[in-house]
């Protein structure tokens, strides 16, 4: 699985590598609801009843309504006749040179999405599209100097972005030594600011914040939060000395606790008051989400597990 999300409807999204397909699993159930063949899938998120898919290559953006019938006139049409694409494909940023739309979130009233570019090239692009009027409100390349955005977080009317200092393809040799996290104004349309919140690190490839407001990265093998205010880093908590580009993290506000996969090792906890962290499942984890009931959800390959609120107890 190359992405993992819950959706507007509570059900939970998969998606995979290259025609891999697009999956929606019953959390009651357990059992999977559909199946369409489709883009590789790179990010996914829920925003406004809808769930927005990041697509490779292109760089294409989708927005999928699960109210409606499956259409996707590029991958696997409905046999019933006349109904509009679903997904509906947005936008793509083939024209500046974009591959992976690797980062996704909900911003206020607006979607945003940060990219990859393609072989040859570096620099991502910051888009922000604006679901009201069907057009990006802004979409600007180079946000931080030769660096892809891989990870986005939102809060108060400001974007948080976590960089990589490779392209979407691994042949582009990087000319930045580190990985940055960025912050946005979505009014304004401007950088306001930047800082390097682990040396030596090549990417920060996800970003969350916790209950108390404060925002949570990984980084090879460190977790990391800053605070947005003084616009420092307050706790480094590590896990290995890895400088691998892979990790996820999120916020579980059921049980208030971190959870990440760390450099497709193994699945951990980490509460975000002490620090203290515990390995949850070893094994080749890329993707996890956390559900709204306070389930996590992660993907071996194509295996999919869910860890229960009663098993996290």
């Amino acid at each position: 699985m190359t992405a993992l999300a819950e959706g507007p409807d509570r059900r939970m999204y998969a998606g995979g590598f290259l025609n891999g397909g697009f999956a929606a699993l019953d959390p009651e159930t357990g059992e999977r609801a559909e199946f369409h063949t489709f883009s590789q899938s790179e990010d996914m998120t829920a925003h406004d009843g809808k769930l927005y898919v990041g697509a490779y290559p292109e760089a294409r953006v989708y927005a999928y309504d699960p109210k409606l019938p499956w259409h996707s006139t590029e991958y696997s049409p409905s046999p019933e006749p006349g109904p509009a694409p679903n997904p509906a494909r947005l936008f793509d940023l083939a024209p500046d040179h974009q591959i992976r739309p690797r980062a996704l979130a909900s911003a206020g009233r607006y979607l945003a999405a940060g990219t990859m570019p393609d072989l040859g090239h570096l620099g991502g692009v910051l888009a922000i599209w604006d679901p009201r009027t069907g057009a990006l409100k802004h979409a600007e390349r180079n946000v931080v100097k030769d660096q892809s955005i891989v990870s986005l977080a939102y809060r108060d009317g400001v974007l948080y972005g976590g960089t990589s200092i490779y392209s979407g393809q691994s042949a582009t040799p990087p000319t930045q030594p580190e990985a940055k996290v960025f912050a946005w104004s979505v009014k304004e349309d401007r950088l306001l600011w930047e800082l390097v919140p682990a040396p030596g690190k090549p990417a920060v490839p996800a970003l969350t914040f916790d209950a108390l407001g404060r925002l949570w990265g990984i980084a090879g093998g460190e977790v990391f939060s800053i605070s947005t205010t003084t616009r420092k880093v307050t706790r480094r908590v590590t896990l290995s000395d890895s400088k691998s580009a892979s990790g996820q993290l999120t916020f579980n506000r059921r049980d208030l606790t971190l959870y990440g996969a760390h450099a497709g090792q193994y699945v951990f906890s980490l509460n975000p008051l002490t620090g203290r962290h515990a390995v949850v499942k070893e094994g080749p984890v890329h993707q996890l989400a956390v559900h709204g009931s306070g389930d996590v959800y992660f993907a071996e390959g194509p295996r999919l597990f869910r860890l229960t609120r009663q098993q996290i107890r």
